[in-house]
This record gives structure tokens, C-alpha cells and sequence, in this order.
């Protein structure tokens, strides 16, 4: 069921619709959108593709064959399969399934095959350190050294897998890796992929403890303490002082809902990172049923788009679909059901939602990869509840028209916006920006660019969409 947010901005008068894109005022007189103070921004980029492309990563990429109800599905660690991966409009995997202490072989081809195709890994080595259910301090830095170097310069090498979703007494262990990594990888843009809590998470895994192992770490208090959101996350960012990116998941369908407190955690998320000189990687659902528990909901093409964009209008830095092929696990499901790619490596109809998504970003991310995020504008209605940081913002004096939800940005002193249709369902919302004067824009929607100008700009927007727009 909708929240309303509060209408704080006035209405301003919308002009007819020139396209099915976009629409302005034709006989003001245009001027020149004024230079603004330079705000710090904060990024990190793979040195293969440059500053300018933002990581789109998937959770599980290919993986070898096993055994599934009396049956053998076979390996999807494939050129074909990458191919697909980067057709997708991904530059990256994390969380692979092949392990180089165990299967280096496989390891090995799944780094040639990312390097064929555009890509780099983040792959697992279990000698190096486990932050698993058995412990082992990562190796002295010599030794660890010594051991990466059988593939840290391979051209598809992105960096390593830690630990996903660490419970509050691991943190310290996760730090310690942190630090080894940092130590040894010290140059290039080689990163340790770490995954933190959001709102989703069960409370007892944002606690401090109680257990044995941290009993010297953790002081009384946290060890019995049930941690917030905000206050896991900030002690998570303390412990891996060092790291390159923050990342974190908040799947939304959920029981045929949107999941409550998804927009305050980006929210949260964006206000923290500022704070600590992050850019932040948040996850988008791309099924359902995970877990094996069918109140996990597939998201429609509107869901989907409106998880990207919500994301991007909120100063996201990376993006990253969980999960991408379909894990062994999740054994309950028909083939693709909670994954962007199938059992058997086929296409489900959230890939091409994904693609779609991908290539507005593409199409915008040498933007927002060097912007700064301003703050949040927002009309009308919700999916989920927000609370607006801006009423105006620079040049923008009013909002108006349907649902929706606008990413404030400097960009190299001039103002961008991330416009955003807060609907998974509406199609054709019309979104009206009032500025204070006539300027030109440039708008960049469906991976498409259009130049237009006026003092009023209408956006018409699908369900979930979102349009860069910069004040030129």
C-alpha cells in the first residue's frame, strides 16, 4: 500500500507534450546555467574500463556442472555465457562459485573467458584466509603475496571475494583481511568484495555477540546489544577502514509488497558513505523465490527498473543484480525463477529488464560516476516510505505532475537530476520540473539523448524510469 510523501513543493504549470520523452516552453529567453562551487565526490572504477564506466556487476556468476534432481546440469563456465554477461551490460562478477585453492583450473578459465569479454572477478581463494564457518587468519603478507601472484596481473583479475553479509562479532576478522589486502594489493584498482546488512536483515545479525571467539574484542554492552541498521553499518565501515567500495543489500518484493524502510536505508547508505569518502554498490532483486521461500516476489519490468533507478537517484555508484545465474541451492524453483539467467544458462525475461536498465547507465554513467550526490526531491506518492532532504534545489524552484523521486547532483559545478517515476506500476507519468529561469537541458532517457530548453521541462516516463538531466 502507498505513503504519501509530503507535498512540500509548489505546482508549477506543465506545457504540452512535444514527444513521448520530453517537453518545454519554446519563446523564453534561454540562458546559461550558472557555474556552482565544485562539490567532492567520491568513486572507484576498474583501471581495464577507465573513471568513466560504472561497475554492473551480478552476485553468482558462471558456474561448474552439478547434480540436480537426478539429473547433471551441465557447466555454464563458458565464452558463450560471458558473451551474455557482458551483452547484458555487466563488467563484472562477484561471489563466484569456483574456488582457486580447490578448483584451479576452472578458476583459471573463468578469469580467460572474462578477459575475452570485457570483464574482471572477483574470485575466491580459500588458502589465502577463511572468513567462513571455519576461521583462519589470512596468511602473513609475504606468503599472501607470494600466493596471488599466480593471478593478481591476469587481465580478467578484479580483486578478492571476503565475506558476504558478516554477522556483528565477524567484523574484527573482516577487518584484519581488510588490512592483509590492502597491504598487498597497495597499487592499482584491485578491491576486496565485502557485502554488508540492510533493513532486511534478522536482528540478531546486526548484534555485537555474544560469542566466544570476539568475547576479547566486543565490550559487555555490545555483546548483548541488538544493534540498528545505522549503528551495524557504521561499525562495519569503522572495521574495514580501507576498503574501496561499500556494498549492500535490500532486496524489495517481498509477500506482494515493497518492502519497508528500502528508500530510508539508501538513504541511510548515502549519508554514511559521504561520511567515510565511499562510493556505495547497492544490490537490485532479480527474482524471486530466494531461499527456497516463495514469499520472495519476481519483480515485473517496472520493479526492476524502479530498484536500478531508485538507486542511481540516490548517488549509487556501482550496480550488482542478485543473483545472476541461478544458484544450486535454491532447489525449490523452476529453472531462472529467481535469477536473471537460467539453470541451464537461458535468458529469463529479467535479463532483458536488466538490459534495458544497463543501457540507460551506460548511456549515463560518464555522469554520474564523477557527480557529487546533493540530496533527494520528491513528489506525491510512494511505494515504500521516504522522507525528501530538498524542497528546491539550485536552479530547480518546483516539482509537480505524478509520483516521483529526483537525485540532486553536482556535476563539475554545473546541476544534474536524476529523474525518477516512484511507481512500479504507472506508465506514462508526467513530471514536471519548474526552474527559475529558461535553460537549455540535456536529457538522457532509455539510453537516449535529446537537447531541449525552456523554464518548465515535462518528463513522460514508464513505469520505474528514470532521465539524467544537465543544465547546460
Amino acid at each position: 500500500m502507498k505513503k504519501n510523501v509530503k507535498k512540500t513543493l509548489a505546482l508549477s504549470l506543465t506545457l504540452a507534450i512535444a514527444s513521448c520523452f520530453v517537453s518545454c516552453g519554446g519563446k523564453e529567453t534561454v540562458v546559461s546555467a550558472p557555474q556552482h562551487k565544485t562539490e567532492n565526490y567520491y568513486t572507484f572504477t576498474f583501471d581495464r574500463f577507465g573513471k568513466n564506466v560504472m561497475p554492473i556487476g551480478g552476485y553468482i556468476g558462471p558456474l561448474g556442472g552439478y547434480a540436480y534432481g537426478g539429473n547433471y546440469v551441465p557447466s555454464t563456465v563458458t565464452d558463450e555465457q560471458y558473451a551474455t554477461a557482458n551483452e547484458c551490460g555487466l563488467n563484472f562478477f562477484a561471489a563466484m562459485k569456483q574456488d582457486y585453492n580447490t578448483d584451479p583450473v576452472e578458476t583459471l578459465l573463468a578469469l580467460d573467458y572474462a578477459a575475452n569479454n570485457e570483464m574482471v572477478l572477483f574470485i575466491q581463494d580459500t588458502a589465502l584466509f577463511s572468513l567462513g564457518t571455519e576461521k583462519r587468519a589470512p596468511l602473513a603478507k609475504e606468503a599472501f603475496a607470494e600466493r596471488v601472484s599466480a593471478y593478481r596481473d591476469h587481465l580478467g583479475f578484479a580483486g578478492l571475494v571476503g565475506r558476504d553479509e558478516p554477522f556483528g562479532f565477524e567484523l574484527n576478522e573482516c577487518g584484519e583481511v581488510q588490512q592483509r589486502f590492502d597491504e598487498v594489493f597497495a597499487e592499482g584498482s584491485y578491491g576486496l568484495y565485502m557485502n554488508s546488512h540492510g533493513v532486511q536483515a534478522p536482528q540478531s545479525w546486526l548484534a555485537g555477540g555474544p560469542n566466544g571467539i570476539m568475547e576479547d574484542f566486543w565490550t559487555e554492552e555490545e555483546k548483548t546489544q541488538m544493534w540498528t541498521v545505522e549503528q551495524f553499518t557504521r561499525k562495519y565501515l569503522e572495521a574495514l577502514d580501507g576498503a574501496k567500495f561499500f556494498s549492500y543489500d535490500v532486496y524489495p518484493f517481498v509477500n506482494g509488497n515493497v518492502r519497508g524502510g528500502y528508500l530510508e536505508n539508501l538513504q541511510l547508505v548515502r549519508d554514511l558513505t559521504i561520511e567515510f569518502g565511499l562510493p556505495f554498490w547497492a544490490f537490485v532483486q532479480s527474482g524471486g523465490y530466494y531461499d527456497n521461500d516463495d514469499g520472495w516476489d519476481i519483480p515485473t519490468e517496472g520493479g526492476l527498473t524502479w530498484n536500478v533507478n531508485t538507486s542511481l537517484a540516490y548517488g549509487a555508484k556501482g550496480i550488482q543484480y542478485f543473483p545472476y545465474n541461478h544458484p544450486p541451492e535454491f532447489t525449490a524453483s523452476d529453472s531462472g525463477i529467481p535469477s536473471l539467467i537460467g539453470r541451464y544458462g537461458e535468458k529469463t525475461d529479467r535479463w532483458y529488464y536488466a538490459y534495458n536498465a544497463n543501457m540507460q547507465i551506460k548511456a549515463i554513467d560518464h555522469v554520474l560516476m564523477n557527480a557529487a550526490h546533493m540530496g533527494i526531491m520528491a513528489y506525491g506518492d510512494s511505494p515504500c516510505a521516504l522522507e525528501p532532504t530538498l524542497t528546491k534545489y539550485r536552479e530547480v524552484v518546483s516539482l509537480s505532475g505524478d509520483d516521483s523521486l529526483v537525485g540532486c547532483f553536482d556535476y563539475n559545478g554545473k546541476t544534474a537530476l536524476y529523474v525518477v517515476n516512484n511507481s512500479i506500476e504507472k506508465d506514462k507519468a508526467k513530471v514536471t520540473l519548474g526552474f527559475d529561469n529558461a535553460y537549455a537541458f540535456e536529457v538522457t532517457q532509455a539510453a537516449k539523448t535529446y537537447n531541449v530548453s525552456g523554464k518548465n521541462l515535462t518528463l513522460t516516463l514508464s513505469a520505474g524510469q528514470g532521465a539524467l538531466v544537465l543544465l547546460k
